[in-house]
């Protein structure tokens, strides 16, 4: 049993990792997803007397995340939803599908709270309220773009997969409308709410130590769960525009466009990477720093190869949450895992791309120590997937992927386009750092492909048990 001076020291280190690492997270893949809150006055109250017996439950909107800091850019927008949209229309919609699923004959209200809500880069999120005293979320898509729909419905076709084959608890969907021109106006989903509350960092920080094993077993399970969901190639799930067709992937978007679907896990690397550097041409190429920007281009496109397993070279292709982190994942007061939040972006990946989760990611800038627990974490989420890996008859294995160093290489591979050239040369040197050492340098690393006019895989540090 941890001492309570053993934890106080826990915890002290980790505030101080979160203190001096307070903006890491803005480096991240999935920057552009940090989930906001903003307030505003306007407010649709329900009744005296459900406000009385609400109180007795949590509202969803009780655990939301505060609000960030970089919120007023899309904040104009959200006011003109909050202003524009038919909230009136949308509440009797609500009501109306609340009734048909729960086969309910008494009148039921609904109420909307517009003073409260969270919000991403493409949604704005409200509580629902009825007059039962149950609550559901409003899903409200920001903007309107070509690809909406689409977008739209592979999340949903998702959620119904991952409902139907895990044991993953996700929202579910009562009803949608993917048209920007709706009678609400802007694109919707109503869903139920899930109870549970937001961590305030990733796992490794904000879960006491005695509970790690704990959740930890539990995402151990529900990764493996979403990698026995397979196809033969990666995409979007998609079940037609009515959602009643054989499930199959289709393409996905990177940057500004779409590529896939891929049935090779080298075309699948190779697609991303050229959609990138084709966008770094386009913004940098007149650049004074375009040099380093060149460099970290070529590094992260001759590094695929290295990449890339033999045995899996052609698949599986397991689904992928590709924001499967504390921000998206609810917990009750116990640890327990209760829901797992927006499925918008989930893609059958190559199984490199599926072991590179970011709460296993451990941070260049920190020190070996600083970094201990995310490492202890990532041990324990191993060794409990590794047990049931050893007590399923599972096709393939993945354990040993989690267990090497690719992860972290495809996880800095896979950044998008940094803000600027220093980012991209400092990501690209990380990369060549997990391949080749700490002493590895651009300078000798030229030298060396040189002399060998290949990278050998021999050389590579990530190819345990691979």
């Amino acid at each position: 049993m941890q001492s309570h001076s053993s934890k106080r020291r826990n915890d002290d280190q980790a505030k101080n990792i979160r203190d001096r690492e307070g903006k890491r997270r803005k480096t991240r893949h999935d920057e552009a997803d940090d989930i906001l809150t903003l307030q505003r006055t306007k407010n649709l109250q329900p009744r005296p007397l459900d406000r009385a017996r609400d109180r007795a439950r949590d509202r969803p909107s009780d655990h939301w995340p505060t609000a960030a800091s970089n919120a007023a850019p899309l904040s104009k927008k959200v006011e003109e939803i909050i202003s524009k949209g038919n909230w009136t229309f949308l509440c009797a919609e609500a009501a109306k599908q609340h009734r048909s699923s729960f086969m309910s004959g008494n009148a039921i209200k609904c109420t909307v709270n517009l003073s409260k809500y969270t919000l991403g880069t493409y949604n704005a999120v409200f509580e629902l309220s009825f007059s039962d005293h149950t609550f559901w979320v409003a899903r409200i898509r920001l903007w309107g773009d070509a690809d909406c729909e689409t977008e739209m419905l592979s999340e949903i076709a998702t959620m119904r997969m991952v409902n139907a084959r895990t044991s993953i608890p996700v929202p579910t969907v009562f009803t949608y409308n993917c048209d920007a021109n709706n009678l609400f106006g802007y694109p919707y989903m109503l869903m139920g709410a899930l109870p549970g509350k937001h961590l305030d960092d990733q796992f490794a920080f904000s879960v006491p130590t005695s509970f790690q094993p704990k959740i930890a077993a539990q995402l151990a399970k529900y990764v493996w769960e979403l990698s026995q969901i397979t196809f033969d190639g990666s995409g979007r799930i998609w079940c037609g525009y009515e959602l009643d067709e054989e499930p199959q992937v289709i393409s996905f978007p990177v940057l500004e466009g779409e590529i896939g679907p891929f049935n090779s896990s080298r075309a699948y690397f190779f697609g991303i990477r050229q959609e990138i550097n084709r966008a770094v041409h386009d913004q940098h190429l007149n650049d004074e720093d375009w040099p380093q920007w060149l460099a970290s281009c070529e590094v992260l496109t001759r590094a695929i190869p290295l990449m890339i397993s033999p045995q899996f070279r052609r698949g599986p292709f397991p689904l992928y949450h590709r924001d499967f982190h504390y921000n998206n994942i609810l917990v009750d007061d116990d640890f327990n895992i209760t829901g797992a939040l927006d499925w918008s972006g989930a893609r059958t990946v190559p199984v490199e791309r599926f072991a590179a989760y970011a709460d296993l990611m451990t941070y260049p800038l920190l020190s070996e120590e600083e970094n201990r627990p995310i490492v202890e974490f990532r041990s324990l989420f191993i060794s409990a997937y590794r047990q049931l890996e050893a007590a399923s008859k599972a096709s393939f294995s993945l354990s040993d992927v989690f267990d090497s160093t690719l992860p972290e290489v495809i996880y800095r591979w896979d950044a998008g386009v940094p803000r600027n050239a220093r980012l991209a040369r400092r990501n690209a040197l990380w990369v060549l750092h997990l391949l080749y050492g700490s002493d590895t340098t651009f300078d000798n690393y030229k030298v060396r492909q040189r002399k060998q006019g290949k990278i050998g895989r021999h050389k590579l540090r990530v190819s345990k048990g691979l």
